[in-house]
């Protein structure tokens, strides 16, 4: 049986569609657009026996999104601005995520739980966060950062994962914690200043 549960609360603009979800639906979309201040999202998708899109665009200060995923699902977010912040808990496989922030002090939180995940972050600006912590197999997780004071912090277990990191500018931070075999890392640092770490 499908279900899903949404909510949001938001002080700025929203548009907002959806697509019909049914048991003989394709599955659905959710296209969601947030513009000023303070806003925040939160969206809580689960049990969908179809793949599922999203679609979230946010600009202005301090807004935020908040995705609890147990669905396969392909989602876009792209946030530019002061203080944004995306956190996702994810749970299942066949799962894609795409997400973009431009600005200053904007932040990503994953906690990504299962197999075949791919996810591919980019950052520019200053004093950016991406933060994964990504338990399962055969997952890919890619990221490019381009600024000054920029960090990646990364846990994983599993196994045959991939991950992929790029980080243009100075002072940045890449930080990898690693339990499981298998796992392919590349790693490229172009600037003055950056630090790697490797458990």
């Amino acid at each position: 049986m499908l279900g899903m549960r949404f909510s949001y609360i938001v002080v700025g603009v929203v548009a907002f569609a959806c697509g019909a979800i049914s048991p003989d639906s394709a599955g659905g979309t959710i296209v969601i657009n947030q513009q000023d201040e303070d806003s925040k999202l939160t969206l809580d998708i689960a049990d969908l026996e179809r793949d599922f899109q999203l679609d979230i665009d946010q600009s202005g200060t301090d807004n935020s999104v908040d995705l609890t995923i147990d669905s396969d699902i392909t989602a876009f977010i792209f946030q530019e601005g002061t203080s944004g912040s995306v956190e996702i808990d994810s749970s299942g496989g066949r799962q894609t995520a795409h997400l973009s922030q431009r600005g200053v002090e904007n932040a990503i939180d994953l906690d990504l739980v299962g197999n075949e995940l791919f996810v591919a972050v980019e950052q520019e600006g200053v004093d950016n966060q991406v933060e994964l912590d990504m338990v399962g197999s055969s997952s890919k997780f890619s990221a490019l950062q381009v600024g000054v004071g920029n960090q990646i912090l990364v846990s994983q277990s599993g196994t045959s994962n991939f991950l992929s990191f790029v980080q243009v500018g100075d002072d940045n931070l890449l930080e990898v914690r690693q339990s499981g075999g298998g796992l392919n890392v590349n790693i490229a640092q172009r600037g003055n200043g950056d630090r790697l770490v490797i458990r």
